[in-house]
């Protein structure tokens, strides 16, 4: 049964993604500062020699004000060459004022086995605490909230190359595509709409087992011109990165939420296996709006039911590849929809609870290569 309810927390679960936010690769001194960075939810640059206020009345160019912190580095007496001492002032000055509140950061752990992916919640601040022995000395920090940790095995092979950068911190936001889909599954940036299904099936795919992809390309547009939806298939751009596991990308340009909506409701219905969703006679009322689907949400919804009915020998083909490829369904979903039979369990998030009720970042054990 699905209700006008459902359907509007449907909607909101589609995260809206700032299209000017930044990404940024951030080294943890090779590991060692991971676990404490992760737990106690901060990043941190060293120099502690530079405070807070060597950086507050900078002049606005960015050469000038690298110029002041590399003289006030031989002022304090640091031994560093030119050369380092060029590269730490430049690295405190981008931390300084660069990384925004809002901005991704990529965190790798010991040996880069996994990464944890969070969101800058703070501005730059100092911790000049007493820090026991073992603990990271470092004094300039940022808050963190991690939202996400995955293997090295899960991310694609050219966001892994960028990571490969030396320096303490560093742009990715060329591999934003590739970071964003690994934090969110259903998404708007600027004025796209995109839609994440994870491929969990660690072994060889066929051929075959893509073909649902066009098998749903045609189910849709089926029911496009049935309900007069405008779903124009050729608007609807696609990229796979499926490295067994991996990811399948569908983005729809131009906003697309309506679209996206029931791409999810197909999906999650086919995937349930009940082949058909039932309404409650009464429950959508005329005029009923939801943004993206406008005034066609009452006959979509109502058209749903006849429509998969008559669809059941494709809608088992499609069930059947999904199955096969161990595509999960989008987070947190299955909870809005309430099927006839149940959907498949959610994926184990990456940040489980702690037996205290904190969250704690770590999976049970990594993958098999």
């Amino acid at each position: 049964m699905i209700t006008r309810e459902q359907v509007e927390q449907l909607g909101q679960l589609i995260q809206n993604v700032n299209p000017d936010k930044h990404y940024w690769f951030f080294r943890t001194m090779g590991g060692q500062y991971y676990d404490e960075f992760v737990s106690k939810g901060y990043i941190a640059i060293g120099y502690n020699e530079i405070i807070m206020k060597d950086l507050t009345n900078l002049p606005e160019r960015d050469d000038q004000a690298r110029m002041i912190i590399k003289t006030k580095f031989y002022e304090y007496g640091h031994k560093l060459t030119d050369a380092q001492t060029a590269k730490a002032a430049g690295q405190i000055v981008k931390f300084y004022r660069e990384l925004n509140v809002g901005d991704v950061v990529v965190a790798p752990s010991l040996h880069s086995k996994k990464y944890a992916i969070g969101i800058i919640t703070s501005e730059m601040y100092e911790d000049s605490g007493n820090h026991h022995d073992g603990e990271c000395q470092f004094v300039k920090r940022r808050r963190v909230r991690w939202e996400k940790e995955v293997w090295r095995n899960e991310l694609d092979a050219k966001a892994i190359l960028a990571f490969g950068n030396q320096q303490t911190m560093s742009s990715i936001d060329d591999y934003a595509e590739f970071i964003e889909r690994k934090v969110n599954q259903i998404y708007t940036k600027g004025s796209a709409s995109y839609l994440v299904l994870r491929v969990n099936q660690d072994k060889d795919l066929s051929w075959d087992d893509f073909m649902f992809i066009g098998e749903l390309g045609a189910l849709l547009q089926d029911f496009a011109k049935e309900t007069g939806l405008d779903a124009n298939l050729k608007n609807i751009k696609m990229k796979i990165n499926v490295q067994s596991p991996g990811d399948i990308l569908l983005m729809i340009p131009g906003g697309g939420i309506g679209i996206l909506i029931i791409v999810l409701l197909l999906l999650i219905v086919i995937r349930g296996g009940s082949g058909h969703i039932r309404i409650k006679e009464g429950v959508f009322d005329a005029g009923v709006e939801t943004e993206g689907i406008g005034d066609t949400l009452n006959k979509v919804l109502s058209a749903i039911t006849d429509f998969l009915n008559q669809k059941v020998e494709r809608s088992i083909k499609i069930r059947e590849k999904l199955e096969n490829m161990q595509i999960e369904q989008p987070k947190d979903t299955q909870d809005v929809i309430l099927l006839d039979e149940p959907v498949t369990k959610s994926f184990p998030p990456s940040l489980p609870e702690s037996e205290d009720g904190s969250e704690r970042i770590g999976l049970q054990a990594p993958p098999q290569e």
